[in-house]
């Protein structure tokens, strides 16, 4: 995933579904996982950005911490919430959202996504919007 550092990340603008997609990416990344590269990286959402060394095969980004993998990521995922992504827009559904984001298996990468989401109590599939998800609640 391919993004730039223009707008600076805001604590203030994380709300519950950016937190909750994030892990859901990062599930479906396999950060967490003993010697997986998302985890060796500290790159939680196997994000790639200019400027910062990288590993493995995708080349994805090698961040110093973990907190700082979450904060690109976060950062990434409020762009979209407010329309500032120059990739990704809200009438996006969940599959043209996999479609961009990982170069790898992106049917598996939407089961996990769409796995994680539902178990952390959303109520999505392959066709909801990004618009729908930011503005729904855990349960409906």
């Amino acid at each position: 995933m391919l993004v730039d550092k223009k707008m600076p990340y805001d604590a203030e603008k994380i709300s519950e579904q950016i937190e909750d997609l994030g892990k859901a990416i990062a599930f479906a990344e396999g950060f967490g996982i003993l010697g997986a590269v998302p985890t060796r990286a500290h790159n939680p959402g196997d994000l790639k950005l200019h400027g910062y060394p990288t590993t493995g095969e995708e080349n994805i980004s090698v961040f110093d911490s973990d907190n700082e993998g979450w904060h690109h990521l976060y950062d990434q995922l409020i762009r979209i919430k407010f329309s500032r992504s120059h990739v990704y827009n809200l009438s996006m559904t969940f599959t043209e959202f996999a479609s961009h984001w990982t170069d790898t298996s992106q049917s598996s990468w939407l089961n996990n996504v769409i796995f994680k989401l539902t178990e952390l109590d959303y109520v999505v599939n392959e066709n909801t919007t990004l618009g729908e998800f930011f503005s729904s609640k855990k349960g409906e």
